[in-house]
């Protein structure tokens, strides 16, 4: 597979030299990476440089001030868009397509499709026979509490059981790799409180890497393995924090006084930046 400069990616269950991927292989692997939009006067520098590991396993959160780079890291990781500079390397298990699953703040599921046409699209779209992809499909509905909805049009969901259809569709992949951008910003407390507790439990059932963007540090505690804190545009890493609390993890921890004391301590990296942001804004008025 070749791979120009500004991104590398590895041919599945190898490392950079083409030999087998071992444990210490890290599934993502960022190095002086960045990402500018526009040219000349206009160019904007986003992100980076980032230089960043995260292993197999993990659930990374990254959170920072809005407009950092967090969303441009995920979109790189996605392949949605190229970096401008660095590399980003990934390394997977086996050859299959269901390697990255993505889930967005503003769901992309496709209205025009029943929630379980929507779960089993990915499926149907790598060659899975109906039979195969209708049975994973139930399964994950099942899963998400969305048994009675399949037949339903996402216009008649409420917005957290589209984020569900959005969650159930990626994992029904069995992704190696899922990323998560802001995928519970738009809802209301309670239903935020129900999907991380879902998303938690789910994490701690399947194991799978997870790369997950808020803004949220409390949301970043209670899911996160690590959390990194990034700085003002252009975006780099300000903190990485090892998330001190052992799984299998459960709602209650959000009772935890830790909580409140690790939250002060990254919000403590983190209000510098979002102080200068907010100065600029006023400045620029």
């Amino acid at each position: 597979m070749s791979a120009s400069p500004a991104e590398q990616r590895l041919e599945p269950g190898t490392d950079a030299g083409g030999e087998p991927a071992s444990a210490t292989v890290p599934k993502v692997s960022a190095r002086g990476l960045e990402k500018r939009f526009g040219s000349g006067p206009r160019e904007v520098h986003a992100m980076g440089p980032v230089d960043l590991d995260i292993h197999e396993g993990e659930f990374v959160c990254i959170v920072g001030p809005s407009g950092c780079g967090k969303s441009t890291f995920v979109k790189v990781a996605a392949g949605l868009i190229p970096p401008t500079a660095g590399t980003l390397t990934l390394s997977f298990r086996d050859d299959t397509d269901a390697r990255i699953a993505t889930v967005f703040q503003d769901y992309g599921i496709f209205p025009w499709k029943t929630v379980r046409g929507n779960v089993q699209f990915a499926l149907r779209a790598r060659g899975v026979s109906r039979a195969e992809a209708r049975e994973r499909s139930e399964h994950w509905l099942r899963k998400l509490g969305l048994a009675q909805f399949g037949d339903a049009y996402p216009h008649t969901l409420s917005g957290g059981m589209r984020q569900r259809v959005a969650i159930a569709r990626a994992l029904v992949v069995d992704p190696e790799l899922l990323l998560m951008d802001e995928p519970f910003a738009a809802l209301d407390a309670q239903l935020r409180e129900i999907l991380q507790d879902e998303l938690l439990s789910l994490h701690q059932d399947r194991g799978r890497t997870v790369v997950f963007v808020t803004h949220s540090l409390e949301e970043a505690i209670l899911l996160g393995d690590r959390v990194i804190v990034m700085s003002n545009r252009p975006g780099t890493i300000r903190d990485d924090q090892v998330v001190p609390f052992p799984r299998p993890r459960d709602p209650s921890l959000r009772e935890s006084p830790e909580l409140p004391r690790l939250r002060a301590k990254l919000w403590a990296h983190l209000r510098r930046d979002v102080n200068a942001q907010m100065e600029q804004a006023e400045g620029e008025r």
